[in-house]
């Protein structure tokens, strides 16, 4: 992103083009691109009519947009934290290639075999204090996407409100205005 945006940029950059790189084997036979129309349709189904790559690509650039991947088959859930915080829009949020792999080796082997016993001889995977840093900084993240989730929601019903009284008083207007048409032509 930061390349596209013409900013200065570090290593970080390279983070975002690996979490897309991860979602492409994640979708297996699906093609990327058809996935982002796709996910950006559902996102935008008010405001967009035929999605194509300029448009995705602006929204992801400026706007921030990411696609929902919580959905895919098969993906276990902390790698799809994982990818979330890669692709943060503040590249100092994006974690380093060292704890990502801390990171893999205690959390997704742990989520893939169902227990914490998953090393070897059932012996416990443990955190590394990278590994579990990094899973704070998932968990703060997911928690400040949620409650912007929930703002956007209540944003979005008191627009609808806004609409539906909107609409009562066009009502109003057009039966007052039949009433004085009405008088006007006795």
């Amino acid at each position: 992103m930061q390349v596209v945006k013409g900013d200065h940029y570090s290593n970080l950059a390279d983070l975002f083009s690996f979490a897309m790189t991860i979602l492409q084997f994640c979708l297996k036979e699906t093609d990327l691109l058809a996935f982002l129309k796709e996910k950006y349709s559902q996102d935008n189904n008010k405001n967009c009519k035929e999605p194509n790559l300029s448009r995705i690509s602006h929204d992801v650039v400026v706007k921030g947009w990411r696609p929902d991947i919580s959905g895919i088959k098969g993906v276990p859930k902390c790698l799809v934290d994982l990818l979330g915080l890669c692709w943060a829009n503040d590249p100092e949020l994006r974690p380093s290639f060292g704890e990502i792999v801390d990171y893999v080796q205690a959390e997704v082997r742990n989520e893939v075999m169902g227990t914490e016993g998953g090393g070897p001889e059932g012996s416990p995977i443990r955190r590394t204090s990278t590994s579990g840093g990094l899973a704070m900084r998932i968990t703060v993240a997911k928690s400040k996407k949620e409650e912007q989730g929930q703002a956007k929601e209540e944003e979005e019903g008191e627009l609808d409100k806004l609409r539906i009284k909107c609409a009562e008083l066009e009502r109003e207007l057009k039966e007052v205005r039949e009433g004085e048409g009405s008088k006007a032509g006795k």
